[in-house]
């Protein structure tokens, strides 16, 4: 693995990283905030980069009792997600709980077979039995399945 670091300054920060990890072919580009990442000057980068994004967040709170939670839907990003959170779950030896949308009509649609796939997955590559939780599509659905997490 290569690291590369950029420290500059600029009127639009989440754009000009933006910009650099795409210059850079970059796989992963982490940002530091001091507080909400999805707020303030580097917002906008979880939208316009084209590689991963983290953010260290420098002031967070305390990291609570529960489950790490990571919602799936097995788009590009969610698998970086899902292996992230497997590390953190492993190294606290917290619960691994995958989140996803329950079939509102009982057509079979919802995420079940996707959280199992993704659960067993994680289980063959690092040892970390992965929970799927099914609940309310949209972000009341993801804040009620989340409401008792430690991360």
């Amino acid at each position: 693995m290569v690291a590369r670091i950029a420290a500059f300054s600029s009127t639009s920060p989440a754009s000009d990283a933006a910009r650099l990890a795409g210059q850079q072919d970059a796989d992963l580009l982490l940002v530091s905030a001091g507080g909400d990442p999805f707020c303030g000057p580097l917002a906008d980068v979880f939208s316009e980069a084209t590689c991963d994004v983290a953010a260290l967040v420098e002031a967070g709170g305390t990291l609570g009792a529960g489950p790490v939670v990571v919602p799936f839907g097995a788009f590009e990003h969610d698998w970086a997600a899902l292996e992230l959170g497997a590390w953190v779950a492993g190294a606290l030896a917290r619960p691994l709980r995958l989140i996803g949308a329950a079939d509102r009509e009982s057509n079979g649609g919802d995420a079940s077979r996707l959280l199992a796939d993704a659960s067993l997955i994680v289980q063959h590559t690092t040892g970390i039995v992965a929970e799927p939780h099914l609940g309310p599509c949209g972000h009341t659905g993801v804040a009620e399945l989340a409401a008792d997490a430690g991360l």
